[in-house]
């Protein structure tokens, strides 16, 4: 663990857990996925969740970045279609989707390759 993450308080756990998602993301966009689903190891789907999920898909706006399915969010949402909501700052990430642009842009984020 490098000392700047030391230096955070951060949990070392959370820092191993970052790089096997670096790992994943990684890989994925060099296969050349379009587009990427990730849960936990110890994530359990919520009754309906199918059905949930391909309507969340369906809303998708072009654009999109990323799915965000579960976690802990530290922001107010920014609704942009029910039920989905654009997110500013969030935590402990259970399940999310990107889109080959979106693995691009969070693997240059969390490797500070801007």
């Amino acid at each position: 663990m490098p000392d700047w993450w030391a230096s955070t308080g951060h949990n070392p756990t959370c820092y191993a857990t970052g790089l096997d998602h670096q790992a994943i993301i990684s890989a994925a966009y060099l296969d050349g996925c379009q587009t990427l689903l990730v849960f936990e190891d110890d994530a359990v789907l919520a009754e309906g969740f199918d059905a949930a999920y391909a309507a969340a898909v369906a809303d998708l706006p072009q654009n999109w970045t990323g799915l965000w399915l579960g976690g802990v969010d530290y922001s107010p949402p920014v609704v942009v279609t029910p039920p989905l909501v654009g997110l500013r700052k969030r935590t402990q990430t259970h399940a999310y989707l990107l889109s080959r642009r979106g693995m691009h842009r969070l693997y240059s984020h969390v490797t500070h390759e801007r």
